[in-house]
């Protein structure tokens, strides 16, 4: 999400992941409630490759796995914390 804030980058992955359990998918067998799970980090020369970079992404991710999912979590400094809108 080029020229986003790592803020800003959260607050859309958070509008993507309730808009995405906010609408469940129909079909004949029944109703499936979807959720969705994000990791975000914000680019710079300090976070190495872009390698580097995917695997810190993929942290963060696996912490919004590990703590209840549904949820986004960001990589801020050397510290992943989950995202609070405010």
């Amino acid at each position: 999400m080029p020229g986003l804030t790592l803020d800003e980058a959260g607050l859309l992955a958070d509008i993507i992941r309730k808009d995405i359990a906010d609408n469940p998918l129909h079909t004949p067998a029944g109703t499936i409630r979807i959720t969705s799970s994000f990791g975000v980090i914000e680019a710079g020369p300090e976070h190495g490759t872009l390698k580097e970079m995917l695997s810190l992404a993929d942290k963060a991710l696996y912490s919004s796995k590990h703590n209840g999912r549904n949820a986004i979590h960001l990589f801020r400094g050397r510290s992943i914390m989950q995202y609070v809108k405010v």
